[in-house]
């Protein structure tokens, strides 16, 4: 009976020892996986810089000049632009390979798109992606995948082409259709062509843009009923419901990237405005028409706070006489909002606006002295690449006096 007891005993407290072990091992896991989030990024404390550029495919407005090049002109419009961003000192590229459902990638879900050849196709003559990785980083330069979630531009071609489309998965607006991003379907799709990117590819970062919900219009709903009443949770809001959505997408997203690859970074380049003071005093002193919060269903300020991103790249696009949005309101925001985050911050740059008669170059000049050394700050992204190497305009020569290389 002693010897049963002894036993029972000893059984009990290896028991016990194996339970407490597999406890531990849980929560190192989750310690483990909640710092993995935020991934390799840029160091916080350190006084690199990050200068970026903007390459943007749809509509051809940056590459390739057109459609239908052959590839032997396409890949020396790539190579023009590197050479002239590693004279500036561009340390980063933001590739557009994905503007809508439709790629610059070798997609087993998605179609080429017709900014390449002139039309869409399953087959192309070589991978525009994996070139300009191979070149960029040749010139010791990273490349960062830049997707467009849920626009579509041509909603009978996306119906023709992926496998999976479904007509109620879109949504018209305005003269554009875009995906519902509260039906999980739609954000497992997503998910699923972007990280085609981050396995198949030896890429550096994924980055998203401002696009979740569309822009508002005037004269014209999001009309997602159908979803909401399907998927909202008990006397949810609409906005929520929206927020909740995009949430629940970025979220997975940042998890699947560092399941997959731990060192590719995940950034997001938002609206600039979360909300306007009126509004929530925890807003910017502005008077925007529309904001990341209340019309693109983007809570960026928890994304930033919550320190699931890489960095975030707020465009700050607005010049100071903008008696609604003035730059230096927008940046004196973000620039308290990093002090409670751990999240880097870069800058969205107009690169673009200097050619504006109202803007110009002073302008952009006056606004990158205000960012370039400022302690919150980690650098700038600028948009986009054909303003950046234009020597007439004169931005090429500032910035390779001014980018410490």
């Amino acid at each position: 009976m002693k010897n049963t007891k002894t036993q029972s005993w000893l059984y009990g407290k290896i028991i016990f020892n194996i339970k407490l072990s597999l406890g531990l091992i849980f929560i190192i896991s989750i310690l483990f996986f909640q710092l993995s989030c935020h991934g390799d990024a840029r160091n916080v404390e350190s006084d690199e810089q990050m200068h970026g550029v903007w390459i943007a495919t749809v509509y051809n407005i940056d590459w390739p000049s057109k459609a239908n090049l052959t590839e032997h002109s396409q890949k020396s419009e790539i190579d023009v632009l590197l050479d002239g961003f590693e004279d500036v000192g561009i340390t980063d590229i933001i590739f557009q390979v994905k503007p809508a459902q439709e790629v610059f990638y070798k997609s087993d879900i998605l179609p080429y798109s017709r900014f390449l050849s002139g039309k869409y196709t399953n087959d192309y003559e070589y991978d525009p992606l994996k070139y300009i990785i191979k070149e960029a980083h040749k010139r010791d330069m990273k490349v960062h995948a830049w997707c467009n979630p849920f626009r579509i531009l041509d909603k009978e071609i996306f119906l023709e082409y992926v496998d999976v489309a479904k007509e109620e998965w879109i949504v018209k607006h305005g003269k554009y259709y875009w995906l519902d991003p509260a039906i999980k379907e739609v954000r497992e799709f997503v998910i699923s062509s972007i990280m085609e990117i981050v396995d198949n590819y030896n890429i550096d970062g994924i980055h998203i843009d401002d696009y979740f919900y569309p822009y508002s219009i005037k004269g014209s709903d999001f009309n997602d009923e159908a979803s909401y009443k399907k998927y909202r949770r008990f006397l949810q809001s609409k906005g929520n419901f929206r927020r909740d959505a995009i949430n629940k997408f970025v979220y997975k997203l940042a998890s699947d990237i560092k399941s997959s690859k731990n060192d590719v970074v995940f950034g997001v380049s938002p609206f600039a405005i979360w909300r306007n003071y009126k509004d929530d005093k925890k807003g910017s002193k502005t008077f925007a028409m529309q904001t990341s919060y209340d019309t693109l269903y983007a809570d960026t300020r928890k994304w930033f706070r919550d320190g699931i991103l890489d960095y975030m790249a707020p465009q700050i696009y607005f010049d100071n006489a903008n008696t609604n949005a003035s730059f230096d309101n927008v940046l004196k925001w973000w620039e308290k909002e990093s002090k409670s985050s751990k999240t880097p911050l870069y800058i969205g740059m107009p690169a673009f606006k200097a050619t504006y008669s109202n803007f110009t170059i002073t302008n952009y000049i006056s606004n990158f002295n205000k960012i370039n050394g400022n302690k919150n700050i980690k650098g700038m992204l600028h948009y986009s690449a054909k303003h950046i190497v234009d020597k007439d305009l004169g931005l090429k020569e500032f910035l390779s006096n001014n980018i410490k290389k």
